[in-house]
Order: structure tokens, then sequence, then C-alpha cells
């Protein structure tokens, strides 16, 4: 009986999830200037969020170190979280506070923000599209495949927020 009490406490217990404010966001953007960078805003109960998020796993398992996803949560705590992803994603999760969820005017979720290499904030989608993800996903992470004039298209179908 011991025995088994002892295992029991050496059991990791919920992942923390850091909370992002604003300025703990332009942190973490500026941490990823190099590099791609998608910004999710999701929750746990969101139906698209469901189906987005698995998505969003298996890009960044196939790119790697080539892209960062930030996954930010806007209202479910480290239990939550740790229950949607079964104690394991490739995806860096975060949660939201009130404050910057309100400066990003973050108004439906899955919200995604996408940004260049440079830093540059080039798009935003509000809302679940397999076909809009690829597209602008692989316009993020292979730019040479697009023209101007296609960059232009899509910076005004998807401005920023």
């Amino acid at each position: 009986m011991a025995l088994i009490i002892l295992l029991a406490g050496c059991l990791p217990s919920a992942a923390e999830y850091p909370v992002l404010d604003p300025s703990a966001m332009e942190a973490k953007l500026s941490e990823s200037e190099g590099t791609p960078t998608l910004v999710v805003f999701w929750a746990t109960w969101c139906p698209p969020c469901m189906k987005e998020i698995p998505e969003l796993e298996r890009y960044k398992r196939e790119m790697g170190d080539s892209v960062d996803i930030l996954a930010i949560s806007v209202n479910d705590g480290p239990e939550q979280i740790d229950k949607f992803f079964g104690g394991e994603t490739p995806l860096d999760v975060y949660r939201a506070t009130e404050g910057l969820l309100r400066k990003r005017r973050i108004s439906g979720i899955p919200r995604s923000d996408f940004y260049s290499a440079s830093g540059e904030h080039l798009y935003s989608f509000e809302g679940y599209s397999p076909k809009v993800l690829h597209t602008l996903m692989r316009s993020l992470t292979h730019p040479d495949e697009f023209s101007a004039e296609e960059h232009d298209a899509l910076r005004n179908r998807f401005p920023t927020k």
C-alpha cells in the first residue's frame, strides 16, 4: 500500500499553461521573429476549434521548427486544456487574459492571426475552413509559391484585425 501511495505522489500534475497579457503576447511574437507564426485564439468547448486544433497539431508535426504555432485559450483552465490535449501537443499553448482579448479585439473563435518571418501581421481569419487554413498556412510557410498579386488578394480577403 505504501508503494502505491509513493508512486501516486510521483505522477505529474496538470501542466501549467502560461497566461499571456498584451505585453507578454508582444514578447512572444518578438521571440518568434525569423519564423513564420500562427496565433490561434480558441477554446476547448468550441466545436470549430475541436476540428481546427488537431489539424494544426498535424501541421506542426509536419513542419517542425520551420513554423511557430501559438494556441491561446480564451477562457479554459489548465485541467480543461490537459483533458483536451490528452497530456501532450506539439503546439505552444497559453491562456489569455481579458486584457489580451480586448486588445486583440477577439470577438469570435477560432480566430487565427498569421505573421511573416519578419514579424509582419499578414492576415486574420475568424472561423474554421480547412481550405482557407491550408491556403493561408501555405502562403505563410511557402511565400515564394504565391505571386505578389495572390498575396495582395489574400490580404484584401483576410485583413488584419
